[in-house]
């Protein structure tokens, strides 16, 4: 290991956790938009980051919650409500989406799910806002292909 690379990821570390409180405060403070609550009409656990979609709203993608609490893909509101986008059954579909979404140049909403799809090994989807259309891109099937993808 270079240790000179390791001591300064310890020293960036340190600067970032030493910033004054009068630091953060004229930076601003963070807000909770959402508590996800799970059950039929909302997501739950977020494990994956936030996409932005435009107007300071953002795509998240949830493990559990939905109408067969298998995972949303929603949209957060800057005024922290929620829509969902997208309900995953467990099925062809897929279900967990853990990961990150990420949006592409065409405005598209592309993500996968860790379980589910036609093996059960995972899925690669992609949601479409201006049509509201979700489509799976992929099933993995446990093989070359691979299996259980948590991106």
């Amino acid at each position: 290991m270079n240790t000179s690379l390791f001591g300064t990821a310890i020293l960036g570390s340190m600067l970032i956790v030493a910033l004054p409180p009068g630091d953060v405060q004229a930076r601003g403070a963070f807000k909770v938009l959402h508590h996800f609550a799970g059950g039929s009409s909302d997501g739950a656990g977020p494990f994956g980051g936030v996409a932005p979609a435009g107007g300071g709203s953002f795509y998240v993608a949830t493990d559990g919650g939905g109408s067969s609490n298998r995972g949303t893909l929603s949209l957060l509101h800057k005024n922290g409500t929620i829509q969902i986008l997208h309900t995953f059954t467990g099925a062809l579909d897929g279900q967990n989406a853990d990961g990150t979404p990420l949006v592409d140049s065409d405005g598209s909403v592309d993500g996968t799910t860790q379980f589910g799809g036609k093996s059960g090994c995972g899925t690669t989807y992609q949601y479409v806002p201006s049509s509201g259309t979700y489509q799976q891109l992929h099933a993995y099937e446990c093989g070359e292909d691979g299996a259980f993808p948590y991106a």
